[in-house]
């Protein structure tokens, strides 16, 4: 009869092997992850770096795009969006002075990180609604920046999960 002892071994010897071996979710794969030790070659490692290297150009890319325009528009808001949702609650929270932005029919994830990105940029509730009041493309402009780059973290995280 197999011990507990026995099973691990197995499965050790199997991806010294290149067989298989757990994968990230902890179920049994039939595929290696990647190549025992003593199997990487010249070529694997270049095209390692090939594919970091495209990750890397597909993810500055992306940014590069997003940002391509950032303050266009401005001072005016470029779409209701922004005029009416995510950067008006978030100034509208420094008033109150609450983390309850009083409208959720928008999920607030968004107008929480830009409240936190205005008191960090702003110095605080004070700072945050007089730049509001006195240069809002400012306020505009980080928010836009934050969603270019969240944007690309969502490119990454799709990168991620294969």
């Amino acid at each position: 009869m197999a011990t507990a002892e026995d099973a691990g071994a197995g499965t050790r010897a199997e991806a010294e092997r290149g067989g298989a071996t757990r994968s990230w979710l902890g179920r049994r794969a039939s595929f290696a992850l990647r190549p025992p030790a003593g199997r990487i070659g010249p070529g694997a490692r270049s095209s390692a770096a090939w594919a970091w290297t495209g990750l890397a150009a597909v993810l500055l890319g992306g940014l590069g795009l997003r940002l391509w325009g950032v303050r266009q528009g401005l001072p005016f808001p470029y779409n209701a969006d922004e005029q009416d949702h995510f950067v008006p609650h978030a100034i509208e929270m420094f008033e109150r002075g609450t983390l309850n932005p009083h409208y959720f029919a928008n999920p607030p994830a968004f107008t929480y990180v830009l409240h936190f990105l205005f008191a960090v940029a702003y110095g605080g509730a004070q700072g945050a609604v007089h730049t509001f009041a006195l240069h809002p493309e400012a306020v505009y402009t980080l928010a836009r920046v934050a969603a270019a780059v969240l944007g690309t973290v969502a490119l990454w995280l799709l990168y991620l999960a294969g």
